[in-house]
């Protein structure tokens, strides 16, 4: 799904003599009505930027196309979830977003080590070796 705004931007830089109002009126039709009426508006109004929405599934930007209901919203929350969490990821260069990743990798193994040096002062082995039996490593207490 895509978030409407940032659609209704792509369309005004893109077609600057194009109206936010065109681009809303296709974009929050309640039914196919006035969807036909918005698109005809549309393209009265810019061919071109009707074609480039005509490119575009309408299931990803009208309203009366969701498949689900949003509840008055135009874009879902796993949309602009999605939008918000690639954020840092488009801007960041490459090499800053493995040094990230290993750093995150990093704390998490040291997390586990810090567990299983706990359980093993405690006398509770996690993995049992070939000495030790089902019980001893299952025991009740």
């Amino acid at each position: 799904m895509s978030c409407t705004w940032h659609l209704q931007q792509n369309v005004g830089k893109a077609f600057p003599g194009v109206k936010a109002e065109l681009f809303w009126r296709v974009a929050r039709a309640i039914n196919q009505r006035e969807l036909a009426a918005a698109k005809v508006a549309l393209k009265a109004a810019s061919p071109k930027a009707a074609q480039y929405l005509a490119a575009i599934p309408e299931n990803e930007f009208v309203r009366c196309m969701y498949e689900r209901p949003l509840y008055g919203h135009s874009a879902s929350s796993a949309a602009e979830s999605k939008h918000s969490a690639e954020k840092d990821a488009r801007v960041m260069p490459v090499s800053a977003m493995f040094a990230e990743m290993l750093e995150m990798a990093a704390s998490d193994l040291n997390k586990i080590q810090v567990s299983l040096r706990a359980a093993k002062t405690k006398g509770l082995l996690l993995v049992p070796s070939s000495r030790q039996t089902f019980e001893d490593v299952c025991r009740v207490r």
